[in-house]
């Protein structure tokens, strides 16, 4: 059987943003079980049901839903995804989802907790501590498989291998350079002394 994504998968993924991975994990484990007392048509069902839900909650599933967002969204931040946010305004309005990554960028932490910088200070909640950088949790997700250059010039390719929290998945590889390039465009912001982190606008 072969499925494919169409008009209706986008409508959803622009109505109801992303699944939580607790749901998808439930949902997922109703599939595990013996099969053996199911009949030819109730077992034809349970594989046909089973085939469906991997199509629409694998990865492709996922990228589907994040291109067509960007596609006819047009960089709105109000949609609970994660996407690549570029300019003053998007950050500024980033949406609660993209708060968590952003605010895990090393440069912005650390200007967070010398308070120079507002850090969405209305709706994003540090729950990691003093953590920066490589001991930061959200850092270590976004970083996990991500090649990096030392000043040097040397490569590397960085390995973490924490055990997801409750309701995290494993981020894209696409979500990731979304991530980092947003960090980058801050960082440029910030050396014009503008705050990415403040919805009202502030400077720093």
């Amino acid at each position: 059987m072969q499925l494919a994504y169409g008009a209706t998968d986008v409508y959803n993924a622009l109505i109801y943003g992303e699944k939580h991975p607790g749901t998808v994990d439930f949902l997922k484990n109703q599939f595990v079980g013996a099969t053996t007392m199911l009949t030819d048509a109730g077992r034809h069902f349970y594989e046909t049901a089973k085939a469906s839900f991997e199509h629409y909650n694998s990865n492709a599933a996922l990228n589907y839903a994040r291109n067509a967002i960007k596609a006819l969204t047009g960089g709105n931040t109000d949609i609970q995804s994660v996407q690549y946010l570029g300019e003053l305004k998007q950050l500024q309005n980033a949406s609660v989802l993209m708060q968590r990554w952003l605010m895990a960028c090393p440069e912005m932490r650390e200007r967070y907790f010398e308070q120079k910088l507002d850090g969405y200070s209305d709706t994003y909640v540090n729950v990691s501590g003093l953590d920066i950088g490589r001991n930061h949790y959200d850092y270590r997700c976004v970083m996990h498989g991500l090649m990096t250059i030392d000043e040097d010039g040397t490569e590397r390719w960085t390995q973490y291998f924490d055990e997801l929290k409750e309701g995290d998945r494993e981020l894209l590889l696409s979500e990731k350079v979304d991530i980092v390039d947003s960090w980058n465009a801050m960082n440029v912001l910030m050396q014009f002394g503008d705050d990415p982190t403040n919805p009202y606008g502030g400077k720093l």
